[in-house]
């Protein structure tokens, strides 16, 4: 975000990391020039109610035949002036903000304000209370998260694979195990020589307002749909490297009875593990999904003590 009139900041509004909606307020700036640009505006618009009663009066005289048509012609090329003036500075006054004086009475303002032109989060603030800033300098970055799309790298031997509208799974590096989904909607028709890949574009399905432009994803491009029954990581747990999960058999209050069931795994992925346990288990049951280790670890000192339930 830019100022679009040269100024001193006299005030900041904002904050990093500040949520601001279209047309919010992000600074206030101060130039002697406004004034002088209303004040010509208020002059102009002086001489301007001069013209229009001279130039009807002197269409009257030269209907009359009293005055000459020349000067009928002066005026009106004076009027014409004039009026475009007028609207030249209105325009400009307009367009930056500045209020624009309805009357000679009017109040005269030096201060200006600077607008976000969009709805998003405050990512940075380029300056300083007392600056002078020019319309050409950066003050404010203002993010948008809402329509933030995926940049990813496919290599050479993949390209064939993708297709557009093809969904895909992803998640942030700094946070692998909240998966998120999107949708290929742009391809890259130019390959990069030294990664032999090229770019393709995904937007976003999951609305995460967590999300910043820069962050580093990992993601899955859906080949072929094809459900499992998965679990976390977190409730799967070895023993003599067997895998086992952990059950609710039973509930009496605040005491549970877990019972422990073997497990075959198969495909790992984003924090997510293919399980087939080897014994059926009824649609309605709990199963422990984390602190799986904790309780084989309880379980083996019931084992070695005096055996039974283990809660």
């Amino acid at each position: 975000v830019s100022a679009l009139a040269p100024g001193k900041i006299s005030r900041i509004f904002v904050k990093p990391g500040q949520y601001v909606k279209k047309g919010a307020t992000l600074a206030s700036l101060q130039n002697p020039e406004f004034i002088e640009w209303q004040q010509a505006y208020m002059e102009t618009k002086g001489e301007m109610i001069y013209l229009d009663q001279e130039l009807a009066r002197q269409k009257d005289l030269v209907k009359k035949e009293i005055a000459a048509q020349k000067q009928l012609d002066k005026i009106q090329s004076e009027h014409a002036i004039a009026s475009a003036r007028l609207n030249g500075l209105g325009a400009k006054l307009k367009v930056l903000g500045i209020p624009i004086p309805t009357d000679l009475t009017s109040e005269l303002t030096a201060y200006n304000q600077v607008y976000s032109p969009i709805a998003g989060y405050v990512r940075q603030i380029k300056i300083n209370t007392g600056a002078f800033v020019s319309p050409e300098q950066e003050l404010f970055e203002i993010i948008d998260n809402h329509h933030l799309h995926i940049d990813l790298t496919v290599f050479e031997k993949d390209i064939p694979y993708i297709t557009e509208g093809q969904k895909l799974l992803f998640s942030l590096q700094s946070n692998p195990k909240e998966v998120m989904e999107a949708r290929v909607f742009a391809i890259g028709k130019a390959l990069d020589e030294q990664l032999r890949a090229i770019k393709v574009h995904a937007e976003m399905v999951s609305d995460k307002s967590n999300l910043l432009p820069g962050m580093y994803v990992e993601a899955r491009i859906i080949l072929d749909n094809k459900e499992v029954a998965a679990l976390p990581e977190e409730a799967i747990t070895v023993d003599r490297g067997l895998y086992y999960i952990f059950v609710v058999e039973e509930a009496h209050g605040d005491e549970i009875h877990f019972k422990k069931i073997q497990v075959l795994t198969g495909a790992q992925d984003f924090g997510y593990i293919e399980v087939d346990p080897l014994e059926p288990l009824p649609n309605n049951t709990q199963i422990v999904t984390s602190g799986a280790y904790f309780l084989m670890a309880q379980s083996k000192k019931g084992e070695e003590g005096a055996g039974g339930h283990h809660h």
